[in-house]
Order: C-alpha cells, then sequence, then structure tokens
C-alpha cells in the first residue's frame, strides 16, 4: 500500500464540462435509499447510475427520437380528428388554439426546442393548419 488515506464510499467524478441538465422527480423514499445504496456499493455517482437505468430502459423500448415524435403527432391527429368529428368543421381560431394547446403542453413537459419545432411543423402539415 502506498500509505495514502482512501476513502471507501467516494464516487467517481464526470467530467462537468459535458452537456447536462437537471431534471428532477419525486422518488418514493425506499426506492430512494435503495438508489443511495448502490450508488455507495458500485462506487458510482447517483447520476451516474440513474444515467445507466434509464439508458438501459430505453434501449429495451427500442424507439428512437423521431419513432417517439412521429407517435406523439399521431396522437395529436387522432385528438384533431375527434374534435372535428365532435363538434364539425373547426374554424380558423379553433385550430390557432388547438396548436396552441398542444405547444403548451410540450413547453410544460420541457420539450426541446427542437423537438417542439419538429413536432408542431408536421402536425400542422397534417391537420391542414394554417402555418
Amino acid at each position: 500500500m502506498d500509505g495514502k488515506r482512501r476513502n471507501p464510499f467516494k464516487t467517481q467524478r464526470t467530467n462537468l464540462q459535458e452537456d447536462r441538465k437537471l431534471v428532477g422527480a419525486y422518488l418514493p423514499l425506499p426506492f430512494t435509499n435503495h438508489l443511495r445504496l448502490l450508488s455507495v456499493y458500485f462506487e458510482k455517482s447517483l447520476q451516474n447510475i440513474l444515467q445507466e437505468i434509464i439508458t438501459q430502459w430505453s434501449d429495451a423500448v427500442g424507439k428512437s427520437e423521431k419513432e417517439i415524435m412521429d407517435v406523439l403527432i399521431d396522437r395529436a391527429v387522432n385528438e384533431w380528428q375527434r374534435r372535428v368529428l365532435e363538434s364539425g368543421r373547426l374554424s380558423k381560431k379553433k385550430q390557432e388554439k388547438y396548436l396552441e394547446e398542444i405547444q403548451t403542453t410540450l413547453k410544460r413537459k420541457k420539450v426541446s426546442k427542437a423537438h417542439l419545432e419538429y413536432i408542431m411543423k408536421k402536425l400542422k402539415g397534417k391537420v391542414g393548419c394554417i402555418e
């Protein structure tokens, strides 16, 4: 041994210069406690543990960002069609209001600007709204 003190519970640090965004969520206390123990056990930060879990889950889902956005667009189109059937032809004002509703929801969910623009452009094309 080289005589240096070593903290047996120290976690590895990642490069803080990477592009990162804080994503917050409240988790049940038992789950949180378990994750923290795993963090110490594997000598990794909680961030790295969660990133690995999410990456594995995302890979298991097997959908690209484009595929996910296309499904979201289809859902919005289906809701649009339901509203048209329910109330007949929608006025220009109602069309614009619906698009604003979708855009507001995506912004509230903190969808990236690039994804938001893609979804809105495709949605406008599919429902035949004014751009």
